[in-house]
């Protein structure tokens, strides 16, 4: 008799008699225990079958006293069942290595790294497309030699609808090693088991490529031993207790452009460089499309590239394009899709209506109003339809994936549902940028709405870190659909913001956009605020020719609707950009006229923030004292309006009065006072700014080691936020001060 049949005999008769001990029959037994039927007790008790792991776990507690003999005898089936030879020749399962295989240097030097520290388990998650397979078989082929008992592979078919059950995945591992079919525990615990006790002596590489879930592979894993397992999986499998993760994303674009002249052909790819690097940007840098757009081209070596960029260039019939043999993108997409349940598909295919770069949990919600986008977002991210973003429960979409979820979308829904649904979503997202802006706003002019969920500047500000980019893109979509009451609020309420996050570029874009809606509507009240927008962020980014212009348009468009307060803002706007180019006369002037206007309006913020600007433009006339008054005046009126760092900035004025005076304790006191407040509202350009002035007092002061530490950390906060022309002003400080210690 064999081992293993002896094992399996001496646990059925120690089931016999502990029935018949206790005087139960078949029928008895099977009440006493909980089953549901009594049967396939007889073939338990005569050896014929081993009883499954659940109901093992029924008798250990119908009969605690028994329940380690029980245990015993199992566990003694199973490691006679693992005793079996290993069969003839290796077993050699792996898929080719690609020979074009490219990047992935990092990833693939952590991976090596954990293998070596005895990892057992590796999973390589990523969305569809991006070379997962492609990466655990290169690593599999690099470390084959460390696995001499067996290199095992299992299609697990995750992806499509029908993912391999556990029960055969452990099958096709087990027969392989030498288990023969008629000796698999039938349930999948003791198939686990069993699995678990084969591997415990072999130094065995499984490879379980496309794993639907942590449920499908947690029973193929070893227990101890000096096996391998890798796992190839669209969602990160994050339970999995143990094991460590990487994360494959698209290839750089130097990368991309790489596998693309391996397999379109390095001469080719030389010739029209600029073309290349337009088709695998038009890829995504996406690993599956760059080498099938490459293995199409490759198929025609006297086409000229520059037909496939236009081609691909070309969002209508780019996913078409992108196929070659029985092999397309839209293939692999479309698997996924179909296994998708429907809430998931409806989330996904509605992606596309969310504006950005990526979307947040609470945005997704909008567009999925019946409730369980949570649930739809954990399918998506599971199966790669979608990918956790840098910040917490935000996601994005590959640009493929939406291009091919506008497909979904153009097919499955009604163009009134996507306009509802695209509506819903642009009136939530910018109604709450609304709330988020006004709540920074230190003027009264934004006020947020009653139902505003922001109960501090803090909440708002992280807010609004977040969501940035996609309110800018979704306030240019509603300006297409001209939703003038959604855009143009924002005209008044967002620029605090801007301002504080330096995002200049969004300022100028958004604004761009909003002055050609409210012309389209013939709006002239906004036509004006959005000019002195512009006129505000083109100073910023250094366009300060185009920033006078919009200034003057603006003050005439003011003055043409009858608009004192807008013309009073047109007039200060247009004296700071006069002043950038040396006009300080003039701008004095204009700020002179801007404070009249305010003072009849009675716009206090306003008329501080001009008397503010009148200190500069005097202090750059040499009139300190009149600039000194000028900026005490204006901090009394920032401080009675409690807005706190526009008071900020006056002191900083108020400071450079002080240095011209040679007053250095005062003028540190006062950068001092500010950085402080700076600091409180997380002004990231304001602290840098008080470095600068700091730096500069205390190069005056001979403290030169001060200023150097001050002046240093300016110039690298400015190149942080982009602001070159206050970056260059702190270098040229640093550079008077080497000059000085020469």
């Amino acid at each position: 008799m064999a081992a293993d049949q002896a094992a399996l005999c001496a646990l059925g008769a120690y089931l016999r008699r502990l029935r018949l001990r206790r005087g139960l029959s078949l029928r008895g037994m099977a009440r006493r225990l909980g089953a549901t039927g009594h049967s396939a007790l007889v073939d338990f008790e005569h050896g014929r079958r081993l009883l499954p792991a659940d109901l093992l776990a029924l008798y250990r507690n119908a009969f605690p006293d028994d329940a380690a003999e029980l245990s015993r005898l199992w566990d003694a089936v199973l490691s006679a069942r693992a005793q079996v030879p290993p069969p003839v020749g290796t077993v050699a399962q792996l898929p080719a290595d690609l020979v074009d295989f490219v990047d992935r240097d990092t990833e693939l030097s952590r991976v090596l790294t954990w293998i070596r520290q005895a990892t057992a388990v590796v999973t390589v998650s990523g969305e569809p497309g991006v070379g997962k397979s492609s990466f655990a078989l290169h690593v599999a082929h690099r470390v084959r030699a460390d696995y001499p008992d067996g290199q095992l592979y299992v299609a697990l078919h995750g992806a499509g609808r029908q993912p391999l059950p556990p029960a055969q995945v452990l099958a096709k591992l087990l027969v392989p090693l030498g288990v023969p079919d008629n000796r698999l525990p039938a349930d999948v615990d003791g198939r686990a088991a069993l699995l678990r006790s084969v591997l415990a002596s072999r130094r065995v590489l499984i490879v379980l490529d496309a794993a639907a879930d942590e449920t499908q592979v947690r029973p193929a894993l070893p227990g101890h031993g000096e096996s391998l397992v890798l796992i190839t999986s669209r969602g990160p499998l994050a339970a999995l207790d143990g094991a460590r993760h990487v994360r494959l994303g698209v290839f750089a674009p130097d990368a991309a452009l790489e596998l693309f002249r391996r397999v379109a052909g390095a001469d080719r790819v030389a010739a029209e460089l600029h073309e290349s690097r337009q088709i695998v940007a038009h890829c995504g840098h996406l690993p599956l499309a760059t080498r099938l757009a490459a293995a199409s081209i490759a198929t025609w070596p006297r086409g000229q590239l520059r037909d496939w960029a236009d081609e691909l260039a070309d969002r209508a019939t780019r996913l078409d394009r992108l196929r070659v043999g029985d092999r397309a993108v839209n293939t692999v997409f479309e698997l996924s899709y179909q296994a998708m349940s429907e809430p998931a598909r409806t989330l996904f295919r509605r992606a596309p209506l969310l504006p950005g770069p990526d979307f947040g949990a609470r945005t997704a919600a909008t567009a999925f109003p019946d409730g369980g986008a949570d649930t739809a977002l954990a399918e998506l991210t599971q199966r790669g339809m979608v990918q956790a973003s840098d910040r917490a429960r935000r996601y994005r979409m590959h640009d493929l994936l939406r291009l091919f979820a506008e497909t979904r979308l153009d097919l499955e829904e009604a163009a009134a549902d996507r306009e509802s649904v695209e509506r819903a979503v642009l009136g939530d997202l910018l109604g709450t940028a609304f709330d988020a802006g006004a709540t920074l706003d230190p003027s009264g002019y934004a006020v947020p709405r009653p139902e505003s969920r922001f109960a501090d500047r803090e909440a708002a500000v992280r807010w609004l870190d977040a969501e940035y980019r996609c309110v800018a893109a979704g306030m240019r979509r509603a300006g297409e659909l001209g939703l003038t009451e959604l855009v143009f609020p924002l005209l008044v309420a967002l620029p605090w913001y801007w301002d504080l996050r330096c995002h200049w570029d969004e300022w100028r874009d958004v604004n761009t956009s909003a002055l050609e809606l409210a012309e389209t509507v013939g709006d002239g009240l906004h036509q004006v605020i959005a000019l002195n927008g512009l006129c505000i962020a083109l100073r910023s980014v250094g366009d300060v020719t185009a920033a006078i212009e919009h200034g003057r348009a603006a003050v005439r468009l003011a003055r043409r609707i009858e608009r004192p307060d807008e013309e009073a803002g047109a007039l200060d706007r247009l004296g700071c950009a006069l002043g950038d180019v040396g006009q300080h006369e003039t701008a004095a002037s204009l700020f002179a006229d801007a404070i009249r206007l305010n003072e009849q309006a009675g716009e206090r913020w306003s008329l501080a923030t001009t008397r503010r600007h009148l200190g500069e433009a005097l202090r750059a006339l040499g009139r300190l004292d009149q600039a000194a008054a000028a900026f005490e005046q204006a901090a009394r009126e920032f401080a009675e309006l409690d807005a706190t760092r526009s008071q900020a900035m006056t002191y900083c004025g108020h400071a450079e009065v002080m240095l011209d005076r040679g007053a250095l304790d005062e003028a540190a006191g006062l950068y001092r006072d500010a950085m402080e407040s700076f600091r409180a509202h997380d002004d990231h350009w304001g602290v840098a700014y008080t470095r600068l002035g700091l730096g500069r007092v205390f190069a005056a002061a001979g403290r030169r080691e001060d200023a150097a530490r001050e002046l240093t950390t300016a110039v690298d906060a400015f190149a942080d936020l982009g602001d070159n022309s206050y970056q260059a002003a702190a270098l040229r400080a640093l550079a008077v001060l080497s000059d000085a210690s020469a």
